[in-house]
């Protein structure tokens, strides 16, 4: 092919530093001739998180002076297109490698079914590559903006506005947010998670089944994970990361575990000493105020978990979400109106943690 005549050339790159510079023009608020951070920010907030801002601040501002120049700004871009124009060529080559691979096989006359698992493997290991960036990206954004994207992405899909999207729109959203799923993957996963496939799936849902996928593998023990079931960790401060509200989740569970684990240690302790020496009976009723006083924090820390609003008392509602997992529709109604001594239609918290002791319903929970 012959080359490009000069004249051209020069044309075409006139034509993309007035494309740049109309953008910069755009982003630069005050008209001063420079970019802030904040003038990035405000123009770009909506496309990426904090961290990736900042990140691209600093490659753009190339000379450190806090600022970036319209000349810093359309040399970052043309940098940023080659990356990118190299990660497509890097993205062709693959391509071309795995379709020569298939052409070997072919004149091997090796069967469809290896071919197929080439081709398996190949999309299994881009969308891995792809979930591991997301997540990374989602675990650096602040929460309330990875929970606004999140509803907004929900509802796009739930085209009825109905508050709740079936299987098959789960699936596609969740491949929306970049994890993908074979379907019988995906209802392993609600189930591990105590969600019913057949049933429509709410945002609230949704959250805490994104959340799940972004914690870090950790091993727990039994009596953390049936913590776990409950658990929904408090509203963490604007401006925390997704990565800082798992974190708390995971110390508040680890933190009320051990709570756990004192009281029923030093319920143990009051009743084997009983039992060793009645010489030293006057210390048992010491014993058991510290251990009812250990138990009693544990159920408020219950109480807790399941007032999802914070207001102090346990609606229907409240009770029915945080339990429904373990008792049907007509158990829970009857618990709650055992409950609720006063009959007034909601469970204060000492309602709750006097009933907690003392009712045989809440044995089979807990």
């Amino acid at each position: 092919m012959p080359a490009a005549p000069q004249g051209s050339m020069l044309r075409r790159r006139h034509g993309f530093r007035a494309n740049f510079q109309e953008e910069f023009e755009k982003l630069d608020a005050n008209g001063d001739g420079f970019l802030t951070l904040e003038e990035l920010a405000a123009g770009l907030n909506h496309h990426m998180g904090e961290a990736e801002l900042i990140a691209l601040f600093n490659k753009l501002d190339t000379n450190k002076d806090g600022r970036i120049s319209l000349d810093e700004y359309v040399m970052g871009s043309v940098n940023n297109c080659r990356e990118h124009a190299s990660r497509v060529q890097d993205g062709v080559t693959e391509s071309i490698n795995n379709l020569e691979h298939v052409l070997d096989d072919l004149r091997k006359d090796k069967t469809l079914d290896s071919l197929s698992k080439l081709i398996t493997d190949s999309i299994e290991k881009r969308n891995k590559a792809v979930w591991k960036e997301k997540k990374g990206i989602y675990r650096k954004m602040p929460y309330d903006e990875f929970k606004n994207l999140l509803f907004s992405k929900f509802d796009a899909r739930d085209a009825s506005r109905s508050g709740g999207i079936n299987e098959d729109r789960a699936l596609v959203l969740f491949q929306d947010l970049g994890k993908t799923f074979s379907k019988p993957d995906f209802r392993v996963f609600l189930s591990s998670n105590d969600v019913n496939h057949e049933e429509d799936i709410s945002r609230e849902q949704v959250l805490k089944l994104m959340l799940e996928l972004l914690k870090e593998k950790a091993k727990f023990s039994s009596s953390v994970r049936r913590l776990m079931v409950l658990s929904q960790p408090k509203k963490s401060p604007a401006g925390r990361s997704v990565e800082d509200y798992l974190q708390q989740q995971v110390e508040e569970i680890k933190d009320a575990g051990k709570k756990a684990k004192l009281w029923k240690k030093n319920a143990l302790k009051a009743r084997s000493f009983g039992a060793k020496s009645n010489k030293l009976a006057a210390a048992q009723p010491v014993l058991r105020r510290a251990a009812s006083a250990d138990q009693a924090n544990y159920f408020q820390w219950e109480f807790k978990r399941l007032d999802t609003n914070g207001d102090g008392v346990l609606t229907a509602e409240e009770l029915f979400d945080g339990l429904k997992h373990r008792l049907g529709q007509d158990e829970l109604s009857e618990l709650f109106d055992n409950i609720d001594v006063n009959g007034d239609g909601l469970i204060s918290q000492d309602e709750y943690v006097e009933a907690r002791k003392t009712m045989q319903a809440f044995q089979k929970l807990f």
